[in-house]
Parts: structure tokens; C-alpha cells; sequence
């Protein structure tokens, strides 16, 4: 089943994610977009004889679905440069995309409604939700003041929800998977340079990254997983692959940072730094009842 091949999809993007984190600490979060979108480019730029033209509507969709999408990146990088800002508590809502592709595979592109993937696609956002009530808060005030950065992943978000339905409309169109993927990165390279340029940040883009070499490497794996996401969609609906791509997403990211937890709490010289037991046995709670309404979903999803 094709329907697998969202594994390594997910799983590369997911330790591009890490990377990310990584650079994003201490660096600007538009240099780091800018770069992104021009390292991309470059990636496909070998690939310019395999491209084929857009009709003029095409060109236009294309061009203003890559001019949102590269702006879009900054509020993410900016959320990626919080410190304390864990990727198991942001990356469920950078899912919460799926609702609204759902919905758009329904009404734009024509794919089978039933009321079970409506159902699915709710259990999944209550997911996210559970999964990110890692702190403890008094009123809803409280929870909004600290969980700000949870509206720059949702600019992101919304980003992600354009860029899924557009792909899947290209290749309903029957346009190559190359050359949707070259103009998409073309425009998104276009309007990061211009951002750049009218941010006077472009000179100094490079030395403002930490650890380059690895930044470069995670665009080289983000590219073939886009590469393989286009194929899967040449043939599978969209209402079925986003969701699955939603539930997997999640449970990587958090098994990752418990593993990550494990350690420290097992090195003598972290001990004085160890989350208090009533802490983290909420973020376990929720994260368990998070992970546990999102599989729900997935099942309603997947039964139709």
C-alpha cells in the first residue's frame, strides 16, 4: 500500500524539525526562511530540463501559493527559537492543518465526504489540543498568555493546509511532480529574497545560522520527502493521506522528546534539573490521552 510509504515521509521531516530546532536557537528566524527557500531551489535546479510549462492559471496558483507558504516558514522559526519550546507540544498543531484540508478535499477538490472522517478529523484536533496542555494554568487568561507561541504554529499551520491541497490539485491536473515542485520553490525562493532584501538580511544570512552544514542537510531530506509525498498523492486521495500523515506525525515527536527525557533524568550531573513528579505525570496524562483520541480519529478516518 502506498499509504506506508507516509512512514519515511514523515519520519524525514520530523528530524528536519529537530534540526531546525536546533538552528533556531539564537538565530533569526527570517534569515533561517530565507535560507530554507533558496537552499531548496538549488536543490532542484539540476532537474530544470525535466520541466514542462504551466498553463497561465497554473503559473499564477503557483506563484501565490509559494509567496504565502515562504513567508508563512517565519512565524515558525520564530516559535522554534522560544526557549523551553518543546516539538512534541508544537508540532501537534502544525497538524491541526489537516481540519482544513480535509474540508477543502470535500469542497474543492471533490472527494468523498462521510461523516466518519468528519468525526476523525475533530478527534484529531481534540488530540493536538490534549498533547500540547503540558502546563499548568488556572484560566483561560493564564493558558492564552502562555501559550502564545502556539498562534505563530498555527500562521504555519494554515501554510501547510494550502500547500497539501495545492499539491493535490497539481496532480489532479495531471502536471509533472517535478515541475510542481520547481515552480513552487522557485516563487517561495522569489519572495524570500525579496523579504531579504527589504529586511537588509540577505548578506549576513549564512553566518546568522548555527551548525550550516547539518541546516543543509535537513532541506536535502525535507526534499525527497516532499518529493515523496507528490507521488503518494498522484494516487491516493488527499482526505486519506493527510490524516495519516497527521496521526504519525505527533507520536514520533513525542516519543523522541521522552527518550530525550529518559536521559537526562538518568545523568547524575542533570539530576538537580529533573521535572517535578506532578509535572510530568500530567504531561504524560495528557500526552497519553492526546496520542489516544488522535488513533481514534485515524480509525474513524481510515473506516470512512
Amino acid at each position: 500500500m502506498l499509504e506506508f510509504l507516509l512512514v519515511p515521509v514523515v519520519g524525514l521531516n520530523v528530524w528536519a524539525d529537530f534540526v531546525d530546532r536546533r538552528a533556531a536557537f539564537r538565530s533569526d528566524a527570517a534569515v533561517l526562511s530565507l535560507w530554507t527557500t533558496i537552499i531548496q531551489f538549488l536543490l532542484v535546479m539540476p532537474l530544470l530540463g525535466l520541466v514542462s510549462r504551466l498553463t497561465p492559471a497554473q503559473f499564477v496558483l503557483c506563484a501565490a501559493v509559494g509567496g504565502y507558504t515562504a513567508l508563512a516558514r517565519i512565524p515558525w522559526y520564530s516559535a522554534l527559537s522560544i526557549p523551553g519550546q518543546k516539538l512534541s507540544r508544537l508540532a501537534p498543531f502544525t497538524r491541526l492543518s489537516s481540519v482544513l484540508v480535509i474540508v477543502l478535499a470535500f469542497t474543492l477538490l471533490g472527494e468523498t465526504y462521510s461523516p466518519g472522517k468528519l468525526a476523525g478529523a475533530l478527534l484529531m484536533v481534540a488530540g493536538a489540543l490534549a498533547i500540547s496542555l503540558d502546563r499548568s494554568f488556572t484560566s483561560l487568561r493564564d493558558f492564552l498568555v502562555g501559550n502564545r507561541e502556539l498562534a505563530l504554529v498555527l500562521i504555519f499551520a494554515s501554510s501547510l493546509a494550502v500547500l497539501s491541497v495545492f499539491y493535490k490539485y497539481m496532480m489532479n491536473a495531471g502536471v509533472a511532480i517535478i515541475t510542481t515542485y520547481f515552480f513552487l520553490k522557485l516563487f517561495q525562493c522569489v519572495v524570500s529574497v525579496a523579504n531579504g532584501l527589504n529586511r537588509r538580511i540577505l548578506r549576513r544570512g549564512l553566518s546568522a545560522i548555527r551548525d550550516l552544514q547539518l541546516f543543509v542537510q535537513a532541506r536535502t531530506l525535507q526534499t525527497l520527502a516532499a518529493f515523496l509525498y507528490l507521488f503518494v498523492l498522484r494516487h491516493v486521495d488527499l482526505s486519506k493521506v493527510e490524516p495519516i500523515a497527521a496521526a504519525i506525525g505527533p507520536l514520533l515527536y513525542l516519543s523522541i522528546d521522552k527518550v530525550s527525557e529518559w536521559r537526562t533524568r538518568s545523568a547524575p550531573a542533570q539530576s538537580s534539573q529533573q521535572v517535578p513528579a506532578a509535572t510530568a505525570s500530567n504531561r504524560t496524562y495528557f500526552a497519553l490521552l492526546g496520542s489516544a483520541t488522535s488513533a481514534l480519529g485515524l480509525y474513524l478516518i481510515a473506516k470512512g
